[in-house]
């Protein structure tokens, strides 16, 4: 019997999204899950387009579950921090939260709905830009996942830097992956503009506490907005390769 892939909506509260399904010949077989971080229908579509060409994509082909963004500010924030300019909201300290809340009734959710391996060693959680640093974030506070994947994320954030080098790793934390473009800090914004600094400290920091199997950084061409379904794409194929 031949079933071929598909996407399904899903709602849970107050989570929404959409999940992109395998196909499969004969029988189903169970498959990792990326749970990717405000991320909408439209972008999920092209890094499944993507990821198709990868090398990895017959073996680990996984479940990817795109969470449609809430309160950007507020959800994806680790830290109170003002806004970024007048007009634009402050940020909020909704992160652990949020993710408690993610691994407590989303998972659940996604995991009867779709053929995924239901384990923390299958469960990765990737973000972009705010939603790249909260899933940061979660290598430090959640043992649901195996790898996360930091894409372009908000490492300038008052506090942040801080955070990470004074807190470990989650246990569970088995990869790790954090990307930036070589344009990023360019920015008028003098906050946003420590960013470059910042991902190379970080990058340091997280190689020497995992060795370069475990983790990888990465810098891309162009500015914050470049191309980040290639980027997302890049991360998710890190986080399913297999380990040396």
């Amino acid at each position: 019997m031949k079933v071929k892939e598909r996407y399904e909506e899903f709602e849970a509260a107050p989570f929404s999204g959409i999940v992109y399904i395998p196909g499969y010949v004969d029988v189903p077989t169970l498959h990792p899950t990326i749970y990717l971080l405000g991320s909408e229908e439209r972008e999920l579509c092209e890094i499944v387009r993507i990821l198709k060409k990868e090398s990895f994509w017959k073996e680990r082909e996984p479940v990817l579950v795109g969470i449609y963004p809430g309160n950007w500010n507020e959800d994806y924030s680790p830290f109170p921090a003002p806004a970024l300019s007048s007009g634009q909201p402050a940020f909020g300290s909704n992160a652990g939260s949020y993710l408690a809340a993610l691994t407590q009734t989303l998972v659940p959710v996604i995991e009867g709905m779709a053929p995924v391996l239901p384990l923390s060693d299958q469960r990765y959680l990737v973000g972009y830009s705010l939603a790249g640093l909260c899933a940061l974030y979660g290598a430090y506070v959640s043992d649901a996942f195996a790898g996360y994947g930091a894409v372009s994320p908000s490492l300038w954030l008052e506090g942040w830097m801080e955070y990470a080098g004074s807190f470990p790793l989650h246990r569970h934390t088995e990869k790790l992956y954090l990307s930036l473009g070589n344009k990023e800090s360019r920015t008028k914004n003098p906050r946003m503009a420590r960013v470059g600094d910042c991902f190379v400290s970080a990058s340091s920091y997280y190689t020497s506490l995992l060795g370069p199997e475990r983790f990888r950084s990465e810098l891309n061409h162009g500015n914050h907005f470049h191309e980040p379904e290639a980027r997302l794409a890049k991360a998710i194929a890190f986080l399913l390769s297999p380990l040396p």
